[in-house]
C-alpha cells in the first residue's frame, strides 16, 4: 500500500536558498563601505602626487647631445646705436670720480626687507625690470642716480606702467631718476647741469658706540 510523503515544510524550501540569501545581505552591507575606502584611497594618492609635483625641484633641461653645437652667439654691442650716441654724451655730462653702467637690473638697485608684507609680491615688480644707465661714485660704487632714455617705444601704455614701476620704486629708495628724450644730438652742458641737481652722494651716519 503507498506510503504518505511528509509535506516539505518552509524552512525545508528556504534551506537552498540560505547561503544565497546571507551572502547576499553581506554584499550589500560592504559593497558601499567599500566603494567608499577605494574613492578615499584614489583622492589621497591624486592629492599626493599633485603635493609632491608642486615641490619637487625644477628639472634641469636635458644636455644636448655631444658635439652639436650651441645656439648662442655674441650680440653686436651691449647698446643700440641711439644708447651708444647718448653714452659718448652722458661720459662728458657726468662729474669726475662718478662712473657709468648700463642695461642694470632694477633689484640690484633697490631691495626688499625679507621681513615686508608681501614681499614677494613687491620683489617680482623690480625683479625683471631693468634701467638703462646708472651713474655711481667712483671709489664706493654708491649708485647716485639712474638715466632713463626715452624714445618712442616709452610712449605705448604697457611701456607707460613698467616706467611708472621704476619710478615708484626708485622715488621709495631715494634713488634719483632721470628721463632724458632720445634726440639726434644732446646737449652735454644742459645734461651735465640736470644730473648736478640729482647725482649728489647720499650722505651716510655712521653710529658711534659710546
Amino acid at each position: 500500500m503507498p506510503t504518505e510523503t511528509e509535506s516539505p515544510t518552509l524552512f525545508g524550501l528556504l534551506e537552498p536558498l540560505y547561503w544565497p540569501i546571507v551572502l547576499g545581505g553581506l554584499s550589500l552591507v560592504l559593497l558601499p563601505a567599500l566603494f567608499k575606502l577605494f574613492t578615499r584611497w584614489i583622492v589621497k594618492a591624486i592629492l599626493r602626487k599633485t603635493r609632491l609635483r608642486k615641490t619637487a625641484p625644477p628639472m634641469d633641461p636635458p644636455d644636448e647631445p655631444s658635439g652639436e653645437p650651441l645656439p648662442y652667439r655674441r650680440v653686436a654691442s651691449l647698446l643700440s646705436p641711439a644708447e651708444r650716441r647718448f653714452y659718448s654724451v652722458l661720459i662728458e655730462a657726468k662729474e669726475a670720480g662718478q662712473t657709468i653702467f648700463s642695461k642694470v637690473r632694477l633689484a640690484d638697485l633697490v631691495e626688499v626687507p625679507q621681513e615686508s608684507a608681501n614681499y614677494l609680491t613687491h620683489f617680482r615688480k623690480v625683479s625683471q625690470k631693468h634701467v638703462d644707465f646708472v651713474i655711481c661714485e667712483g671709489s664706493s660704487l654708491v649708485p647716485v642716480a639712474v638715466v632713463e632714455l626715452d624714445d618712442a617705444s616709452h610712449n605705448t601704455a604697457r611701456a607707460r606702467r613698467a616706467d611708472g614701476v621704476k619710478d615708484r620704486a626708485l622715488a621709495a629708495a631715494g634713488l634719483p631718476i632721470v628721463r632724458i628724450r632720445a634726440a639726434r644730438q644732446y646737449d652735454p652742458a644742459a645734461i651735465a647741469s640736470e644730473l648736478a641737481e640729482v647725482s649728489r652722494p647720499p650722505v651716510v651716519f655712521e653710529q658711534v658706540n659710546a
